[in-house]
């Protein structure tokens, strides 16, 4: 493995390293998902040209193992999301495997990425927030309109959110 990712580190520019990337991502491609954290790990290194190529064999290997019904190893993409020294594309990568594997559980996760390094998962966590105040403002306003039906004569009224 780390063979494989190292020729595909040391691709670069105007195709120099592409033969060598090219069998070292035939090789990962068939990897199993112990795999996916190693190289996860190695997109932080890498150049932008690598780090397609490391994206790709991760999307390879998940897209096969899923077809074939086993399992990824979620434990351990939670603890690399966790990791907020490891690349914010790579840390990406890790929770839409995540939400592939178990969406409710991986959603929960979102709103503790309000105050994260990557943007991409502080996008999230805004845009959840946005719809809470939407959802929020829309039970209160059907509340106020609830609350002065009737007689005509002042009500109180009570706000509730459902």
């Amino acid at each position: 493995l780390k063979k494989q990712i190292t020729a595909i580190q040391a691709v670069g520019a105007e195709g120099s390293g592409n033969a060598e990337a090219a069998v070292a991502f035939r090789s990962l491609s068939q990897a199993r998902a112990s795999a996916l954290l190693p190289l996860l790990r190695a997109i932080e290194p890498s150049n932008r040209i690598a780090r397609n190529w490391l994206r790709s064999a991760v999307e390879v290997i998940v897209e096969r193992e899923l077809a074939e019904k086993r399992p990824l190893p979620f434990a351990d993409l939670k603890t690399f999301l966790s990791d907020r020294t490891q690349a914010p594309e790579a840390r990406r990568l890790a929770f839409d495997l995540m939400l592939a594997i178990d969406r409710e559980t991986s959603e929960t996760l979102i709103p503790g990425f309000l105050d994260d390094p990557s943007t991409e998962l502080r996008r999230d966590a805004v845009a959840l927030l946005i719809c809470w105040r939407i959802h929020l403002r829309r039970s209160l306003w059907q509340c106020q309109k609830k609350g002065s039906r009737g007689n005509g004569s002042q009500q109180k009224m009570r706000y509730t959110v459902s």
